[in-house]
């Protein structure tokens, strides 16, 4: 499949087919995708989830055929789990989860899927019975959390039905049943299940892939070949030419209205953040440093520490670290910006005791936290090059990163020893953390840990905090805080003066919670944003500004583009602009005065052709 480890600006995946995967076809994982689309694609045995990773702002899942997606299925083991959401007891084939705050609020997501069909060989749900769950095509929490409360999260025309491949995986399906009970019960190597590749001799490899493969998925199922969002066949459309053909003749406009299906834009651009601790704190307001054993949970994304060395000399660096009871995990391990590995030289750094090239602290208890030496003539670089001196450091700043590879481990600090000996020099706990990125910040213990493990108790009081702002226009605040008494409001401040109620919502566990205001105006330039209430643990506050923009689907479009007169007009405070773009365009849409001055500007993005409607609320004018 496709496996992407790091932040995207968009990933599209149009017209593949994916056959024959013992694990996922899409993974997109250690980072967000602001863009995703997935449309007219073949999925045929896929192991476990379709797309593995849910962090995207924009996901766009339609014209799909699915065939034995998710053939391992749940097994009780699995659902069961410690830690599990109890509603997860069926897994999804797609999923939504919550975003990391650095990528903005839920609200203004944006999730089509739809115009799909999937179809699971009745020899599987015979297996399955009442021992493992199928799965659908989103589980029970992203129904429930996500497409249950947003209106731009939408869920459509999804079928079950047997496309009637030419191809079939029928005659294959008992050993894809004897390697899913091999893996539940621990047998290595699981039975063998996947189709060879068709081999035949040639000059330029050993053995050479036979080209064109002969698989045929061009499906015989009459209702799917005209049931995407376009009228064309789902699935991928290599497999009908023609029909692809057309596709990529009208592929704009195919694209635009599957975009449409998810309802009005309304845009959150994340203007600025502050921490609450570093706000001018008045009233009762007081800062809270946790207390206790601080760390990180790593299963994505990266932490660091910027620390300062008192001499220049060799050093060996010992991680407090949990390995939750896996026998290996890697992570990419950055000294200085140098990448170090273990001995096995696997492409990342290995902790773990179950394999049999393990050469460095064997005997390591991976249930529970302890102390992973790491030294520089056990380093793999080392080995190779003895001239390599990774961890002979200078004095002053040096910085260790650890980054998530495939792991979901616990990082709870470091010691820097003096080479060869029990010296510390340098001990940093989880809390001493410098940067870090999506990885979770965690308090041993607690139901709840504030970034960088430092919050304020509002007790009444009020915490404020500067913010530049680019442009005038509708903006609202995103709170993230502890709420430990009952459901509260406070205001939001501008200047000192109270524009918007925030309420406070009760979570029962005392777990974090996040919320948006009112949407209130503010003038381009600096302003300070206050924040009060009482009983209330305060976080991180995020100013973002609003932008509603309606997309009208329009088959009469001009060449170029069209600016219609606003409406109402005159107007007090607001009124709706409409234009249309007869292309994929980058859209820039600004406001002047009568004397020609500039005032805001309410659009600039790339738009795909259609017809527009935005908001403009003047009342801050």
């Amino acid at each position: 499949g496709i496996s992407i480890w790091a932040d995207q600006k968009s990933v599209v995946v149009e017209n593949n087919t994916f056959f024959n995967l013992g694990m996922t076809a899409i993974q997109i994982e250690s980072g967000a995708a602001k863009y995703v689309r997935i449309v007219h694609n073949t999925f045929v045995n896929v192991g476990r989830i379709i797309t593995q990773g849910s962090w995207w702002r924009e996901a766009y899942i339609a014209n799909n055929v699915i065939v034995n997606g998710y053939w391992h299925a749940d097994g009780y083991i699995d659902y069961s789990a410690a830690g599990r959401d109890p509603r997860e007891h069926y897994p999804g084939m797609f999923a939504i989860s919550s975003l990391p705050s650095m990528y903005g609020p839920e609200e203004g997501r944006r999730f089509f899927l739809g115009y799909s069909s999937a179809y699971t060989d009745p020899l599987f749900t015979a297996y399955y019975a009442d021992t493992l769950l199928a799965a659908k095509y989103l589980g029970v929490i992203s129904k429930e959390d996500f497409v249950d409360v947003y209106p731009n999260i939408v869920v459509s025309d999804t079928m079950w039905m047997n496309p009637g491949m030419p191809t079939t995986t029928t005659e294959n399906i008992p050993n894809m049943i004897q390697n899913i009970q091999d893996l539940r019960a621990g047998v290595s190597p699981a039975n063998e299940w996947f189709w060879e590749l068709p081999m035949i001799e040639g000059e330029e490899c050993v053995e050479c892939i036979s080209w064109p493969l002969p698989e045929n998925f061009t499906y015989t199922n009459e209702a799917l070949k005209t049931a995407g969002t376009d009228g064309l066949p789902l699935g991928d459309l290599n497999w009908f030419p023609d029909s692809k053909a057309t596709w990529e003749t009208n592929h704009d406009d195919y694209v635009a209205y599957i975009e449409s299906l998810a309802g009005d834009v309304v845009e959150y651009d994340l203007v600025g953040e502050a921490q609450a601790e570093d706000g001018t704190l008045a009233g009762g307001a007081e800062i809270l440093t946790a207390q206790g054993l601080s760390y990180y949970e790593m299963n994505s994304g990266f932490i660091e520490w910027t620390f300062e060395v008192p001499e220049a000399g060799q050093y060996d660096i010992n991680l407090y670290l949990n390995l939750k009871g896996r026998g290996t995990s890697g992570v990419n391990f950055f000294v200085n910006g140098f990448e170090i590995h273990d001995p096995r030289g696997w492409g990342q750094y290995v902790f773990g005791n179950d394999d049999a090239n393990t050469t460095v602290n064997a005997g390591f208890d991976i249930n529970n936290w302890g102390w992973w030496l790491v030294k520089q003539d056990e380093i793999k670089e080392v080995i190779d090059n003895a001239t390599l001196t990774p961890l002979t450091l200078e004095a002053g700043t040096n910085v260790i990163q650890i980054k998530a590879s495939w792991c979901d481990n616990k990082f709870g600090g470091l010691q820097l020893r003096k080479a060869g000996t029990e010296e510390v020099v340098v001990d940093l706990k989880g809390a001493d953390v410098t940067a870090y990125s999506v990885a979770s910040p965690v308090l041993e213990g607690a139901p709840w840990a504030p970034q960088w493990f430092k919050s304020v108790s509002l007790n009444g009081g009020s915490t404020t905090m500067s913010f530049e702002v680019p442009s005038a226009g509708d903006y609202v605040v995103q709170a993230f805080y502890q709420n430990f008494s009952a459901e509260s409001t406070g205001d939001v401040l501008v200047d000192g003066v109270a524009v918007s109620t925030y309420n406070y919502a009760l979570d029962a566990d005392s777990a974090g919670l996040s919320g948006l205001s009112d949407a209130f105006p503010l003038t381009a330039g600096s302003h300070t944003i206050g924040m009060n209430g009482n009983n209330v643990n305060l976080d991180l506050v995020q100013l973002i500004r609003k932008t509603i923009i309606s997309s009208v689907r329009n088959d009469v479009l001009p060449d170029g583009y069209a600016l219609e007169q606003n409406y109402p007009n005159p107007f007090n405070p607001t009124t709706k602009i409409n234009f249309a773009i007869g292309k994929s365009s980058n859209v820039k849409l600004t406001i002047y005065n009568i004397l020609g001055q500039k005032v805001t500007t309410l659009l600039n993005k790339s738009l795909k052709a259609g017809s527009y409607s935005v908001d403009f609320n003047a009342s801050h004018l």
